[in-house]
């Protein structure tokens, strides 16, 4: 109804030409009306809590669930694109939900004993992240984080029944302790995030002309993810130089080719979902200081969490790629020990 009465036509191929003459306060209306509906369908904070309680449903209408039907959002926010486009502040309202639902659904799925109410924290996760992406300017790459999403949530879902045998045959490792601070570790980060940087430095500058720096959210966090596994790979004494540098080098290029796809999928989409830079440079690097550090400190706020709630969890890298519990990871509640093996399938 207020798009009837707001919006020159409710036609997703004049909105293109609507909104150019489209009061600001008008799209801010409409964008903020989707937004809303977009939290619920999604599940993103504050509207999280009803998801894990759909866990009791059979895992194939869970996979359905979590894979299409919880993906509202992304699909919102691209069919209305130029609606929000038009409205900064419902965008910058979106980048604070989104991220806030990639920290809080990050947690929950680290703290969680169930393996559907792992899953299902981490779509919230998940759908942080694409509202993230849609947030800061880039709905071509949230609409190929929403199929991507689809295809593997679905499979872990159907998977769920089984995953409490498969962790108890799981070999038992033996801890090791990490050395973060050597050498070897700094020279195969450097590897990574110099040998990655400069094969994608094309594709950065072209997306970051075409959309702005906030185009760089994607890379940096799948190169991020590079460096992490890598330092851990070497700081854990287990491989040899050679061992290291092959990863090294799988991880540089496959961190590279993950920004050249991307930056092909936005020219694919550039008729529909039209390439514009929404942040001046400055707002931008805000921005994107702003959500790394929200990622980045999640695993100590973890930890005081899990101090004070006496739980007890190794420190893990959380992304929003794979939020999930980790197999070592030992949670502390109510006065037992519970690990992933002897969770609940839910």
């Amino acid at each position: 109804m207020a798009g009837a009465a707001l919006l020159p036509s409710l036609n997703r191929a004049d909105l293109l030409s609507s909104t150019t003459t489209l009061p600001v306060g008008s799209a801010t209306v409409v964008a903020l009306l989707l937004l809303g509906a977009g939290v619920v369908r999604s599940a993103l904070v504050p509207m999280q809590s009803w998801l894990p309680e759909t866990s009791a449903a059979p895992s194939p209408v869970s996979a359905l669930l979590h894979a299409g039907v919880v993906n509202g959002a992304g699909i919102l926010g691209a069919l209305a694109w130029p609606i929000f486009a038009a409205a900064p502040a419902v965008l910058l309202m979106l980048i604070v939900v989104g991220a806030a639902s990639v920290a809080i659904g990050t947690w929950t799925a680290r703290v969680r004993t169930d393996v559907k109410g792992q899953l299902a924290a981490s779509t919230t996760a998940q759908m942080g992240y694409m509202g993230v992406q849609l947030g800061l300017g880039l709905p071509a790459a949230a609409v190929a984080h929403l199929i991507g999403h689809g295809y593997y949530k679905a499979w872990p879902f159907l998977r769920a029944g089984g995953a409490v045998t498969r962790q108890r045959a799981l070999p038992v490792v033996n801890s090791v302790r990490t050395r973060f601070g050597t050498p070897e570790v700094f020279v195969m980060s450097g590897i990574v995030l110099a040998v990655g940087v400069t094969a994608a430095a094309p594709a950065i500058v072209e997306s970051a002309n075409t959309l702005g720096l906030t185009s760089l959210l994607p890379f940096m966090l799948a190169l991020v993810a590079a460096v992490v596994g890598v330092a851990a790979m070497a700081a854990s004494g287990r491989f040899s130089t050679g061992q290291q540098l092959i990863v090294a080098m799988v991880a540089c290029a496959l961190a590279a080719t993950y920004q050249w796809l991307l930056l092909a999928w936005e020219r694919l989409l550039s008729g529909t979902l039209p390439e514009a830079v929404l942040w001046e440079p400055v707002v931008a690097i805000v921005l994107l200081v702003g959500i790394l550090a929200t990622g980045t400190g999640s695993p100590w706020f973890r930890c005081a969490c899990s101090a004070a709630t006496n739980r007890y969890c190794r420190l893990a890298w959380p992304s929003p790629l794979s939020p999930r519990l980790p197999a070592h990871c030992a949670i502390r509640a109510r006065g037992s020990m519970a690990d992933p093996g002897h969770g609940r399938v839910g």
